[in-house]
């Protein structure tokens, strides 16, 4: 139905036109009242009483620049200066505003770690103001953490000319020495600061970064003993300093010493038992380490101390539980921390909701959502959909905070999760996009659109996503597997094996297994024999040594694939008569058996006997599962695969136990682990169409199933029917 004309002689009378233009000043008179109680909280340091105001503020007046000046200001001085970006951006946009906004955008890039958002920003600043003393400093800093050192030299240079007298200018300068390695220059200003050093003394923190420079500066010489010399030396003069500290940790974790910084490290605790962070990074040092009841340990003493160490020692507790994936426990102790606080600000809040909802307490979680700011509460309320399976009114509360916030890498990411659970992989791909131009350093969204491309055949786009995220996930070795795998796919020139040694295997991936992997994405482009050149150039490798294992593991398979069976078997039985007792061991020669079309029996004896030393043995678990399934021994092949499938990374496990438990009646088995594998591979074709197909017909998952057939149809591999080996 048309809305109603208003006839003429129907005009509103002068009385309500008064009152209309009476409510129209008063609304105005309040909301500058509003600004001013804001401004005086802000000079009062009261920054989060000031987020709702100016969020109700903001959804009417969008371009007031001083607003999105003083929402920035807020976010920063509330500890989010990564959410301060995008409102600060928009304020220094406006030319009365472009200074003051540049420079405290500049300093929240600084504090997120986005060092090429802080250069921008200052040098913005600069074209204004070229003589702007802390945003030539600051930006020399982006410089040096950008290793750009020429440019940092020429803010350093101009810092001088400012200001003869600047000694942040001549730590940089150093800095950029050690880092172009500039020998004469560096040697010659390290001399002038040891004189002035003895002559005029340094402040501390002066004093401190000089020292960490000498150790530095040993260090890129290759003089590792001298480095170390300094660098223990400048730990017993400024043994609380934390980034000397730092840099020290870093040097002894790279000569392979991780236990030394750890020292370093309860030392400082020793010396001074609050300082939280430092409690946070060797909880999380030794975490790493599979230590963890030494990690959950060093965290309770602190929640012992005075109440301000104990809620942040509850806080790292509730983190530590939760990157274990432990809820329950995370739930308990920020439990302790809501106890403590009392109201909490919003990121405490927003920490706790979040806890909620992994815990399985949605209503909680929910109800924790209304009480944050408006973007922070959408998240929470698309999180708590994604976690219900509902992916639609998850990509709606996604959207709701984006509109208010279109630079949330975090609401990106997530909206683009939804996306996938949709089927709209589209959707997703630019969702994820946006989350890599508002902050890849925030998360792995330039991972997951590389492995979407790369599962779609889409080569070219998976690079270019690669790119971007290794340059803020330089150390992610899943990342650089990835790209290797990709440009060998796309037959991009290589110089041969890759030279192994330099690798940092030692790191997530473990050593041997981050090998065995590159020789495995070499041996499909190239051939067997490409694989095996891999681990020929690792170097003198003891291949009976039991570490060595998952590379042996690879390169006997290699050999057998080369027409080299006897040189397999020759490994095989020194690396048994070395350590008979190695389960690793007999499930290799399991496989050699196997390559080598050896009766069953003797392979499966071999693979009982790894299970006899080690019981929880996955690679033996699936092999004897893989020799059941092929005998027609369904239900012994299920509660091999069921074994096997508790190692989250044998994703054929995964999928065969839930085929199997299929087929055995366990409908609702099958559909979990399913469901749990795609959460892992969200791209693995296979598993959608079987999810699809058991789903199907069932009431209320009708849109579901149209999902997860877009999955598989996008997925699946060319000329193959999605999902037909599955159920």
């Amino acid at each position: 139905m048309s809305p109603k004309r208003r006839r003429p002689d129907q005009s509103p009378s002068q009385i309500a036109l008064f009152l209309a233009a009476f409510f129209l000043l008063w609304g105005c008179e309040s909301e500058t009242t509003q600004i001013d109680e804001i401004r005086a909280l802000h000079e009062e340091m009261r920054f989060e009483d000031t987020i709702e105001p100016l969020e109700g503020l903001m959804r009417t007046r969008v371009d007031d620049p001083e607003l999105q000046y003083m929402y920035g200001v807020a976010l920063m001085g509330t500890g989010r200066p990564s959410l301060g970006l995008w409102s600060l951006r928009s304020a220094r946009e406006h030319p009365e505003w472009a200074v003051r906004a540049g420079m405290a955008l500049a300093q929240a890039a600084v504090n997120s770690g986005d060092g090429e958002a802080a250069m921008d920003a200052a040098s913005r600043v600069l074209e204004i103001e070229p003589e702007n003393r802390t945003m030539l400093a600051l930006r020399a800093e982006a410089h040096l953490k950008l290793k750009d050192y020429e440019a940092a030299l020429e803010d350093a240079d101009r810092l001088v000319e400012i200001d003869p007298g600047a000694l942040e200018a001549e730590g940089v300068r150093l800095r950029a020495y050690v880092g172009l390695e500039r020998i004469d220059a560096a040697e010659g200003l390290f001399a002038d600061f040891e004189e002035r050093w003895d002559d005029e003394g340094f402040r501390e923190d002066l004093g401190a970064r000089y020292c960490a420079a000498h150790g530095r500066f040993a260090q890129e010489q290759g003089k590792l003993d001298l480095a170390k010399e300094r660098y223990e030396r400048c730990l017993e003069r400024f043994p609380l300093r934390g980034a000397l500290v730092t840099e020290a940790i870093e040097f002894f974790d790279q000569q392979g010493r991780p236990e030394r910084g750890n020292e370093i490290l309860r030392g400082v605790l020793e010396a001074d038992p609050a300082r939280a962070q430092v409690r946070e990074t060797l909880a999380s040092r030794l975490r790493r380490a599979k230590r963890l009841e030494e990690a959950e340990q060093i965290l309770r003493e602190g929640t012992a101390l005075e109440d301000w160490v104990a809620l942040q020692a509850w806080g790292a507790l509730g983190h530590h539980f939760f990157e274990l994936e432990d809820y329950e426990a995370s739930f308990e102790a920020w439990e302790r921390v809501i106890a403590i606080v009392g109201e909490p600000e919003s990121d405490l809040r927003f920490g706790y909701a979040e806890v909620l909802l992994r815990s399985g307490r949605h209503e909680r979680a929910l109800e924790e959502a209304q009480r944050l700011p408006e973007v922070q509460g959408e998240l929470i309320r698309g999180l708590v959909r994604l976690e219900q399976r509902r992916p639609e009114d998850a990509l709606a509360h996604f959207s709701a905070g984006l509109r208010l916030w279109p630079n949330n890498a975090v609401a990106r990411y997530y909206a683009a999760i939804a996306a996938e659970e949709v089927g709209d992989f589209d959707q997703a791909i630019s969702h994820y996009r946006d989350s890599v131009r508002a902050g890849a350093e925030h998360t792995d969204a330039g991972l997951r659109l590389a492995r979407l491309h790369k599962a779609e055949g889409a080569h070219e786009p998976a690079r270019q996503a690669l790119l971007h995220y290794l340059k803020a996930h330089p150390d992610d070795l899943e990342a650089q597997l990835l790209a290797l795998r990709v440009a060998k796919q796309m037959d991009r020139p290589t110089t041969g094996a890759p030279d192994v040694s330099g690798f940092g295997w030692a790191g997530a991936l473990g050593g041997m297994s981050g090998i065995a992997r590159v020789s495995q994405i070499f041996a499909a482009a190239d051939g067997a024999e490409a694989g095996i050149a891999v681990l020929q150039n690792v170097g003198d490798l003891d291949w009976t040594a039991p570490p060595v294992a998952p590379a042996l593991r690879v390169l006997v398979a290699q050999l057998c694939a080369a027409g080299q069976p006897e040189e397999a078997r020759r490994k095989i039985d020194a690396a048994l008569a070395a350590h008979p007792d190695a389960a690793d061991f007999y499930e290799i020669r399991g496989l050699w058996l196997e390559e080598t079309r050896a009766p069953r029996a003797a392979a499966r004896a071999a693979y009982e006997k790894a299970l006899e030393l080690d019981a929880d043995h996955a690679p033996a678990l699936a092999a004897l599962g893989r020799l059941a399934l092929a005998e027609d021994h369904h239900e012994k092949a299920l509660r091999y695969y069921r074994r096997a499938a508790e190692d989250d990374r044998d994703t054929e496990s995964r999928f065969r136990a839930a085929e199997l438990a299929s087929r055995a009646g366990a409908q609702e088995e099958a559909v979990r682990r399913l469901e749990n594998l795609l959460e892992d591979e969200p791209y693995d074709a296979r598993a959608a169409g079987a999810l699809a197909r058991l789903l199907a017909g069932r009431e209320g998952e009708i849109r579901r199933v149209q999902a997860l057939n877009r999955r598989a149809e996008r997925f699946g591999r060319e000329g193959a029917d999605p999902g037909q080996e599955a159920l």
